[in-house]
């Protein structure tokens, strides 16, 4: 019999294509699982915590960044959690029980705790809010007192190992035409000591408060406390780590006076200290998560 070579040639060519295309789809299918379970993987990774925060009031966290998303359940005021992301549309990401939900930003406010807290009368009066919302603070507070005090008693400041961060508010004394240069070069030279002795930290400058309507010349001396403000925010653009915050939110008028005032239109009214240290948190909170 003879055999027919070409024939025996085309069938086993047949054979190893049937074969190697087999394979190749099996590969395939290999790959694709592969990649799928890599894609599964990416979306199950764990985030990376930016910060914590604390709840200042009951709120619900939702499965979206909306109000309309599902509830899936509640924080109290007080409790802690981790912020995963700043979802920049009044909500933050956080960690919460085995995955991840959404907060409204107005609820979460910064740790404060081990704070040092420097300033004149506005941190003085403010000083029993401070202690009962953060602990281990430490707080250089004198009524009545310009920048200059705290240049002529800086040696008072704790060590840095001591302290988290620092917030400053110093500026309403000595807010008259005679002193106002003085004033503006004392608080720089603070700003600068408070920079350097705590150069691992952050150092939060508030913007001075303005006056109520009933204080003598009010209008001049907003114009004052102003340009004050600009002059300071600009100042400290050059330091790395001072950051001016404004704190002011829902305690000024749509007129640029204190909103809520005693009687000497200096200082903001004792009912108002939670918001007024809320609005410190939520601010220190914002810079923090800029970092």
């Amino acid at each position: 019999m003879r055999i027919n070579l070409k024939k025996i040639i085309f069938i086993v060519l047949g054979l190893f294509i049937v074969i190697l295309l087999f394979n190749i789809k099996d590969l395939n299918i290999k790959l694709i699982g592969s990649n799928t379970k890599i894609e599964e993987a990416s979306e199950n990774k764990e985030l990376k915590v930016i910060t914590q925060c604390r709840i200042i009031s009951s709120v619900t966290v939702r499965k979206g960044d909306s109000s309309s998303d599902d509830a899936l359940g509640k924080l109290s005021e007080g409790d802690k959690v981790d912020i995963v992301e700043d979802a920049s549309n009044g909500w933050y990401k956080i960690k919460y029980k085995d995955g991840y939900g959404y907060i409204l930003k107005k609820y979460a406010i910064a740790i404060l705790d081990k704070f040092l807290f420097v300033g004149d009368s506005y941190t003085d009066l403010l000083r029993s809010t401070i202690e009962a919302n953060a602990s281990d603070t430490i707080i250089r507070a004198k009524s009545g007192c310009y920048p200059s005090y705290w240049l002529d008693n800086f040696d008072k400041m704790p060590n840095p190992s001591k302290v988290e961060g620092v917030c400053l508010l110093i500026g309403v004394n000595g807010m008259d035409e005679g002193y106002y240069k003085t004033n503006v070069k004392d608080t720089e030279i603070l700003i600068k000591k408070l920079s350097n002795k705590y150069s691992n930290k952050e150092i939060y400058v508030q913007k001075v408060f303005p006056l109520g309507d009933n204080y003598p010349k009010v209008k001049h001396k907003i114009k004052l406390i102003s340009e004050f403000n600009q002059e300071i925010q600009d100042y400290c653009k050059t330091m790395p780590n001072v950051e001016v915050i404004d704190t002011t939110e829902g305690l000024v008028d749509d007129d640029g006076y204190l909103k809520y005032h005693d009687s000497d239109g200096i200082h903001i009214k004792y009912d108002k200290y939670d918001k007024f240290f809320n609005n410190i948190g939520r601010e220190i909170l914002k810079g923090t998560l800029k970092k």
